[in-house]
């Protein structure tokens, strides 16, 4: 899912990868894994959503830029995002 609004920010562009997991406000595990992942990725963020995980990868879209390659770019950052949770959340079950 693509975000762009030309007349509010015309330089901002955002991706987003919805509804990746069920988080409840108990769950610390999910939680921790979640804010993890978004102190490590500069452009990318997990944010709850109606109890839903969602990530998402932002950039700004400046002069010539190479919007396929950028696009290609973020679409990568938000693979590790998914894969570095699914791994982490698998981690946490074998360990239990």
């Amino acid at each position: 899912m693509a975000e762009y609004h030309k007349e509010k920010d015309p330089t901002f562009f955002r991706m987003w990868l919805p509804d990746i997991d069920n988080i409840e406000d108990n769950n610390t595990e999910k939680w921790r894994i979640a804010m993890n992942i978004t102190k490590q990725y500069k452009c990318g963020k997990v944010v709850v959503i109606s109890g839903r995980l969602w990530m998402s990868v932002e950039s700004f879209l400046f002069g010539n830029v190479d919007a396929p390659n950028l696009f290609s770019n973020m679409i990568l950052v938000l693979r590790d995002m998914i894969y570095e949770y699914r791994n982490d959340i698998k981690q946490q079950h074998r360990r239990k």
